[in-house]
């Protein structure tokens, strides 16, 4: 009855308005989020996929993540020039790898023999950009930042964005050096200045939104690190943050190669086998300390012959090697780049292991070695202090001693750093404070180098070569899970190469120094082009986490 009456009357069921409110509110809502989503991506947050391995291993781009079958180490291997041609137009298949940790190098074939299968490309990290960042605040140095590439900022309709890590600021003056990156404004550029034959010595582009180019960052190379005292460089040090996201791994004792067990000496040693107590006397990973003297292990740098791994091997300096730039790869080579230069010598490294203190134990040294000098994290386990040592051929000078927190019997977590010429500490995840102490003048080159260092890089056999780490205790304390790193080396072609930063421009570097594209070699990121900051990593999941 009634609903003949509102047929009647022309009137709609209260159902049908109900489900029309119901549909209009969907669509409002749809569009909402629709355009809500526009605005954020447009004004405050925007993802983009890492597509090179120009920041490994910070970010990975492209990239197969294989697992050593020698040690069980599992590190990713670029696969950039799989996915997409390279700069030579060909694609690249990666079949094979050199394992950063043991330098076990694996074939298509070897993998096959050992029933494995060649893992496939995946894609580069997800990250998630901040980008009202550089509209709050002024860029800040190791930022990592987004920009638009100044060459070409847009190609074949497909935006040119890239992202590196902010080195130098407007008006400096930025050395790469052994490297470590330093920065003056002592520097100056007169634009009216002659050359001899009377040309500008300091060219001026004709536009200045072409000052970004190389050119004008006015590049110098130099035979001698002289000029860095002379022009008052001062060293770029990172915070404890930027060490830890920077810090490259050297080995890691958890994951020896199981075809050298037995077969001469492992790379951590104790000086004196019978002061110490071993839970593997051929594959050590646990080495218990006792006695009222000290007592040492000793690092060695120990690449193997993987022909002959019967053979024994001599120990060599540690060096920039990558295994992210060291995949097989079929057909071809890849074009030219800084990752085709030799490895360098790296003095920059930092040791952490867990120490077991017993009752008693006296003392417990964490040490390395840069050069003609060795650096000590000295941890009194008595007064319960640190002091940081810093021990020259003239004899051993203490920098200065703070309460560590290690002085009761536990388990401690520690990590010790000799980075851009400070010394850092960890105990338990946490640096500890020594202030401008903690800092130290440059390590002289020694006065006359080792026969086998023909580039003159400064390292010395005695500390470089026998001993670049050691750990030396008196009493009752065990050491375990025992891995050393190195600092990122940014990559010269020179001794010292130099640029200037014009004013609203930044100096930007790839993380993988070897094998990056960036300031070095097309010049300065406009200030203009930059289009936020690289705040997280938000896939795949296993990798999320803040950016450093």
């Amino acid at each position: 009855m009634s609903n003949r009456a509102n047929a009647a009357t022309g009137t709609k069921a209260p159902a049908e308005e109900e489900n029309k409110s119901s549909g209009r509110e969907v669509a409002e809502t749809v569009v909402f989020v629709v355009v809500l989503v526009m605005l954020l991506k447009l004004f405050v947050a925007e993802a983009f996929v890492i597509p090179t391995g120009s920041m490994a291993e910070t970010l990975w781009g492209h990239q197969k993540l294989f697992t050593c079958v020698e040690c069980d180490h599992q590190f990713p291997v670029n696969s950039a020039d799989e996915v997409e041609p390279n700069q030579l137009g060909m694609q690249q298949r990666v079949v094979g790898y050199t394992c950063p940790n043991c330098r076990y190098r694996s074939t298509a074939d070897a993998i096959k023999r050992t029933q494995r299968e060649i893992p496939n490309a995946s894609s580069g990290d997800r990250v998630l950009v901040f980008k009202p960042q550089y509209h709050l605040n002024e860029p800040r140095r190791f930022d990592v930042p987004v920009f638009k590439y100044p060459e070409a900022p847009q190609r074949d309709y497909v935006a040119m964005n890239y992202i590196k890590r902010l080195i130098g600021l407007p008006g400096e003056t930025i050395a790469i050096s052994q490297g470590n990156v330093y920065a003056t404004t002592a520097l100056t550029y007169p634009a009216d200045e002659l050359t001899e034959n009377g040309e500008l010595r300091f060219p001026q582009p004709d536009r200045k939104q072409d000052l970004w180019n190389l050119e004008y960052t006015y590049p110098q190379s130099y035979s001698e690190n002289d000029l860095l005292a002379k022009h008052d460089f001062r060293i770029l040090r990172k915070s404890p943050v930027k060490m830890l996201a920077l810090s490259r791994l050297v080995f890691d004792n958890d994951h020896q190669p199981k075809s050298l067990i037995g077969r001469g000496r492992p790379r951590w040693f104790p000086e004196h086998p019978t002061k110490w107590s071993m839970d593997d006397a051929k594959a050590p990973k646990r080495f218990a300390g006792q006695g009222e003297e000290r007592i040492w292990l000793r690092y060695q740098h120990l690449i193997p012959n993987w022909n002959d791994p019967a053979t024994p091997t001599e120990p060599r300096v540690i060096t920039n090697f990558m295994g992210y730039n060291a995949g097989e790869e079929l057909p071809g080579k890849r074009g030219p780049s800084f990752e085709n230069e030799p490895n360098k010598w790296v003095g920059d490294l930092m040791l952490e292991c867990d120490a077991v203190v017993g009752a008693g134990a006296q003392e417990l040294i964490l040490e390395l070695s840069k050069s003609v000098d060795r650096f000590q994290a000295k941890f009194d386990l008595k007064a319960g202090t640190c002091t940081l040592v810093r021990v020259r051929a003239t004899g051993a000078e203490d920098l200065t001693t703070i309460p560590s927190g290690v002085q009761s019997a536990g388990t401690y977590q520690l990590r010790f750093a000799n980075y851009d010429d400070a010394l850092t500490v960890w105990v338990n995840g946490k640096p500890l404070d020594f202030g401008p102490a903690a800092q130290y003048p440059p390590v002289l080159a020694p006065l006359e180098y080792d026969a086998e260092d023909t580039s003159k890089e400064g390292w010395v056999r005695a500390n470089d070569l026998q001993q670049p780490a050691s750990i030396g205790v008196i009493g009752p304390v065990a050491v375990e899970h025992l891995k050393l790193f190195r600092d990122t080396y940014y990559t010269s072609r020179s001794k010292v190469e130099t640029y200037y930063v014009q004013p609203g421009h930044y100096f930007c570097l790839g993380d993988n120094s070897a094998a990056s594209a960036d300031s070095r070699s097309w010049g300065l990121v406009p200030e203009r082009l930059l289009l936020g900051r690289a705040l997280l990593v938000y896939y795949p999941l296993s990798r999320a986490g803040l950016i450093e």
